[in-house]
């Protein structure tokens, strides 16, 4: 007997391991059906074979409602910044043919509604403020800072020989309707919501 190399892993056929697990996940899953394929394990059969993992790997779990959560939702943040988190399932990869049910599943916090109830109230909030902001601008409660203040009068003063004749006072008053108007206006934006 020879061990196996890379090249001549192990082949093992689920067709009946899944059609007994797919009774079971059809009760709950009428539509879903997971193709399994071909298995191939890679474990040490002699001990000069360090390459490879020393025991074989475990049975894929039989429907997605018994995946395990993704680990990432209590990785400390050293694993965080390092992806050791993954390793796991890089490992059981290698020894094995992944399939659907080994992947993990997405801890409650990372679920898309929760993730979109979020991002929508975050969007409300923000279109919100820059109302607020923009209803307080053409009020005139809101005031030009004194740096805004300084460049447009230094504009009125570069922009004199201007067409037709204007005062310094009415170049600088339109600098600050101008702002009112357009300039000082505040636009939700969907990049801050995402926070």
């Amino acid at each position: 007997m020879h061990s196996p190399s890379l090249e001549q892993d192990e082949k093992v056929s689920l067709k009946d391991e899944v059609k007994e697990a797919s009774v079971a996940s059809n009760v709950l899953q009428p539509n879903l059906q997971l193709d399994t394929g071909e298995e191939h394990y890679r474990f040490r059969q002699k001990w000069w074979q360090l390459w490879l993992p020393k025991d074989p790997p475990p049975p894929a779990p039989t429907s997605l409602d018994d995946a395990a959560v993704i680990p990432l939702a209590n990785a400390s943040i050293f694993a965080q910044l390092t992806y050791t988190w993954v390793t796991d399932i890089m490992i059981l990869g290698y020894q094995r043919t992944l399939q659907a049910s080994d992947l993990y599943k997405m801890d409650s916090s990372r679920e898309s509604g929760v993730l979109a109830a979020k991002l929508e109230a975050a969007w409300q909030r923000r279109v919100q403020e820059a109302a607020d902001w923009n209803a307080r601008l053409e009020s005139g409660e809101i005031s030009p800072s004194l740096l805004k203040r300084t460049s447009w009068a230094f504009r009125a003063i570069s922009r004199e020989g201007e067409k037709p004749p204007s005062t310094w006072s009415e170049r600088r008053a339109a600098c600050q309707k101008r702002w009112r108007e357009s300039e000082g206006r505040k636009k939700a934006s969907l990049t801050w919501a995402l926070n």
